[in-house]
């Protein structure tokens, strides 16, 4: 079975979750799936409704929370602009000690990618949230 099978269960895609968004907002057309960006309360909504979570800081910090499976949702700044997008962060690599870099999934692009530690912790991500399970 694969991660987003497994996190998300095996019949609910995007698409379900986005609508679970869009019929608890009957007044907001604009959430759709194709790219209209969700509010900071819409994404809590859709997050609190269907997956069960930790705090950050009750996670005891990104390695705990990764080593523990838990993957994190987290808001990301797009260079250049004041406009941010979500993430997934995944994993990490410590090799190298001085700055190690964390594997996180771009919901812009579908791709994988890494960020620095000190990236991470430079404000450029915001609300990281811990999914500890579906409900």
């Amino acid at each position: 079975m694969s991660y987003t099978a497994t996190i998300l269960g095996t019949n609910n895609g995007t698409n379900y979750y986005v609508s679970v968004i869009q019929n608890s907002n009957t007044g907001n057309n604009n959430v759709e799936d194709n790219g209209t960006q969700l509010t900071d309360a819409q994404m809590t909504t859709l997050i609190n409704s269907q997956f069960t979570t930790e705090t950050f800081t009750q996670s005891k910090g990104i390695y705990n929370a990764l080593d523990s499976g838990y993957p994190i949702l987290a808001e990301f700044l797009v260079k250049g602009t004041d406009q941010y997008h979500e993430i997934t962060f995944i994993g990490y690599d410590k090799t190298n000690t001085s700055d190690p870099q964390l594997l996180y999934m771009d919901t812009n692009t579908g791709q994988t990618n890494t960020m620095s530690l000190s990236t991470f912790n430079s404000g450029s991500v915001r609300n990281p949230t811990v999914i500890t399970g579906t409900k």
